[in-house]
């Protein structure tokens, strides 16, 4: 078992637009990311200094989210993943839990 959730994003180095939406999100959202322990990684050129590389990226550009047990829960290779991101994650048993347990702090 994870201690975070994972929102992965593969880049290349020419996709801003993709960079972009995604620390738009991230500011608009950063609550709702604590509230739902998920931490964002970004491979860069596939790439990351700090992680090793998952396979399932395989020089592939988009973005992942990975639940507690290490599987992929969502994929998109451009920003739709974002718009879906709290819904998918709001439906898993750990989640719900997770909100019965206790009140969310972005309300």
């Amino acid at each position: 078992k994870w201690e975070k959730r994972v929102l992965i994003a593969s880049l290349r180095n020419s996709d801003s637009h993709l960079l972009a939406e995604l620390n738009k999100f991230r500011r608009i959202n950063q609550c709702e990311l604590n509230d739902r322990n998920i931490q964002i990684i970004i491979y860069n050129n596939y790439s990351n200094t700090e992680f090793s590389t998952p396979k399932f990226i395989n020089k592939k550009q988009g973005l992942w989210l990975v639940g507690y047990d290490g599987t992929v829960k969502g994929y998109s290779d451009d920003q739709k993943l974002l718009t879906d991101l709290f819904l998918i994650i709001d439906q898993m048993p750990i989640r719900k839990t997770e909100i019965e347990k206790s009140k969310s702090s972005c309300e």
